[in-house]
């Protein structure tokens, strides 16, 4: 069992605050009073079933996955929250990486301890929740993060963004979403505010929501901006009560940023940060020149650091994230000594101060507003009996999003079918992370060393 929850010492000191002020709205409105006394009542249930191992959350947006991730965090049990449409495949792994979890089922109100012969990872006591993601070798690994990280992430919406207890966030893309944990969960526990909740994002229920005046903060990401743009071409009325747009998760390009002012009514705020770190750069609604990403939120600083244009991109708040839990360490060294988080990015400065992102240091592909890293996928399609190698290769389409494109080298002149390389592909990935182009290959072109060449394969 983990320290005591600074997430829950702030929650209920705001629903002291706001007793009667609505916390949860959608399918079930709930007050601050309510939510903190159906904490308490969820915390033994989690103590009881859990035998100390992490929560796992997986179900659509609902009341019940907002008050399951705060009962487990007031149990003292970390979380990781999982994404509504996980692969059977992504249990196993998992649990070879922490040991025995509690599987809970947001929709079904029930759980089960899985992994149970397996050795218990220990996490150091600071530790509040995991998030998924991959490393280089494609193998999944946690993001350890405290509560207070996602206290003071919340707290740069506060000071940045205006959050206030009259204000309404809907949310419609998934509570795992790192952007969407750090802005709904986080900003909601800090200011007060009501978090209306859409189970799934569809494009005619997130407008039919704004239309009927139940949002004043909408976050999305590029490619949910995009489909609700489109959504409102029809001769609707336009949403009512928003204030502010925050777009996250990947580039804002010129055309969307005028989609999103012509149809939505506003000019959208530009969000950056990551799973390690949360909400770090954006900008508050203000026309920016094309290419910013934003100047460092209130709480973050953030340095250019190399003798070359563009740098790389260091950031610093007060609450850095522990460390990366993989198969056989806790590893930390993207944080140094002295708090500094390597971002991984290429960045340039200009003299109003305004950050541009202009590349990743190493390999990486968003999509859908997520990160990718090609070597989870390679290492995903490896697996089918006709694959000899993969090469993962991101394309950037016209509106900034990358396209997936997987070469596979079968080592024969016989080639396995799209159909079976696609029910592999879904086997094992989440519907995000499975290639849009296949081209198959007797033999990859290979470097002198022996390597595929990524270059000319890239140049097909």
């Amino acid at each position: 069992m983990n320290e005591p929850s600074a997430l829950i010492s702030t929650f209920l000191r705001t629903a002291q605050a706001h007793p009667e002020g609505f916390f949860l709205d959608g399918e079930q409105r709930i007050t601050y009073r309510s939510a903190a006394e159906r904490v308490a009542e969820q915390v033994h249930q989690f103590r009881g079933a859990a035998n100390d191992s992490p929560v796992v959350i997986q179900g659509p947006n609902t009341a019940a996955w907002v008050l399951s991730f705060l009962a487990a965090r007031a149990a003292g049990l970390v979380v990781i929250p999982v994404s509504p449409d996980a692969p059977p495949d992504q249990w196993r792994a998992l649990g070879e990486l922490v040991g025995p979890f509690y599987l809970f089922d947001v929709t079904q109100r029930t759980g089960e301890l899985r992994h149970a012969d397996g050795p218990r990872r220990p996490f150091p006591r600071s530790v509040g929740f995991g998030l998924l993601t991959s490393g280089s070798t494609g193998l999944p690994r946690l993001v350890l993060r405290s509560d207070w990280s996602l206290i003071t992430e919340g707290e740069r919406y506060l000071h940045g963004f205006s959050f206030a207890p009259a204000d309404r966030i809907v949310v419609a893309l998934p509570l795992c979403h790192a952007f969407i944990l750090g802005l709904a969960l986080g900003g909601a526990v800090v200011s007060g505010c009501t978090l209306h909740l859409v189970p799934r994002f569809t494009p005619r229920g997130t407008q039919r929501v704004l239309r009927e005046g139940h949002a004043s903060i909408l976050p999305l990401v590029p490619a949910t901006a995009r489909l609700l743009c489109d959504a409102f071409l029809d001769d609707g009325p336009a949403p009512r009560a928003v204030r502010q747009i925050i777009i996250g998760a990947g580039p804002v390009s010129p055309e969307l940023e005028q989609a999103v002012i012509a149809r939505l009514g506003h000019v959208p705020a530009r969000n950056y940060g990551s799973s390690e770190t949360g909400a770090t750069l954006g900008t508050t609604g203000q026309t920016v020149r094309d290419g910013v990403t934003g100047a460092a939120l209130p709480g973050v600083e953030a340095v250019i650091m190399g003798e070359e244009r563009p740098g790389s991109l260091f950031v610093r708040m007060e609450a850095p994230f522990l460390g990366y839990l993989s198969a056989d360490t806790i590893d930390a060294s993207r944080v140094s000594p002295d708090g500094w988080y390597s971002t991984g990015d290429f960045a340039i400065q200009d003299e109003e101060g305004w950050i541009s992102i202009t590349g990743r240091i190493g390999e990486g592909l968003r999509r859908g507003g997520r990160f990718i890293h090609p070597a989870e996928v390679e290492h995903a399609m490896r697996g089918h009996p006709d694959v000899a190698d993969v090469v993962i290769i991101g394309r950037r389409d016209a509106h900034g999003e990358d396209v997936i494109e997987a070469h596979i080298e079968t080592g024969t002149e016989v080639f396995p079918s799209l159909d079976s390389l696609r029910q592999h592909a879904a086997r094992l990935l989440e519907s995000y992370k499975i290639p849009t182009v296949w081209r198959l290959h007797a033999r990859f072109p290979r470097t002198s060393g022996g390597k595929p060449d990524r270059a000319r394969l890239s140049g097909e």
